[in-house]
């Protein structure tokens, strides 16, 4: 039994297309809301996040999701 996959099989391309990974990290979940939210207030990164969504292609998908650590 496969535990894990690839990314390659969770995400198809055409032979065209080009996928993108951006990776954040945070101490913890409340430091990730602390962060989101000082964004969504900060007027002057409102320029990258339109040039981000801009670059996406009409008609396609972004996928987003979250990880959490493994206590050990």
């Amino acid at each position: 039994m496969d535990v894990m996959d690839s990314i390659d099989k969770a995400i198809s391309t055409d032979e065209d297309e080009e996928v993108w990974i951006e990776q954040q990290y945070f101490r913890d979940y409340k430091h990730c809301e602390d962060v989101y939210s000082k964004m969504m207030q900060d007027k002057s990164i409102e320029p990258i996040g339109t040039e981000f969504f801009g670059l996406i292609t009409q008609g396609k998908k972004m996928i987003t999701g979250g990880f959490h650590r493994l206590s050990g």
